[in-house]
This record gives C-alpha cells, structure tokens and sequence, in this order.
C-alpha cells in the first residue's frame, strides 16, 4: 500500500490533504481506508503528521487552484 499515489496527478498526494485537513479546526476526519494495510497506513501518517501553517496551506491550495471546476476524479472516467 502507497498513499504517496497521488489524488491529482503531479499536484497533490494523499498525505498533502490529510495534513491540510488535520491542520483545520475539524474534530473528526474519516479517511475511508479499503483495508487493513491502509488503515495502518493512515494510522502512521497521523503520528508522523506535522501541522501546517497558513503559507503551507495556502501553497496546497495553490497547487489544486485550477481544479476548483470539479474535474479532477480521473479515476471515474
């Protein structure tokens, strides 16, 4: 297992968005795993995780900005 996959191609990582999301005032993040091997995974990189400021943030934002039309679920077509 490898999240390190990217959720938009040669712009975001998986691990790019759980620390966007963990770095915001949520209480609950579900991160629906397939299997055992990826909770794990996930599990691993809420240890490791590092919170973002607000130009972290901002330059993840940045990076997706031209995809805010919806299309980026390339996996769907």
């Amino acid at each position: 297992m490898d999240s390190d996959n990217p959720v938009v191609p040669d712009h975001l990582q998986i691990r790019d968005c759980l620390n966007f999301a963990w770095s915001l005032p949520v209480s609950v993040l579900i991160t629906g795993p397939d299997n055992a091997a990826m909770l794990r995974e996930k599990i691993q990189m809420a240890r490791d995780f590092d919170e973002l400021n607000e130009a972290r943030r901002q330059n993840i934002v940045s990076r997706v900005q031209q995809f805010a039309n919806g299309d980026v679920e390339y996996y769907k077509r």
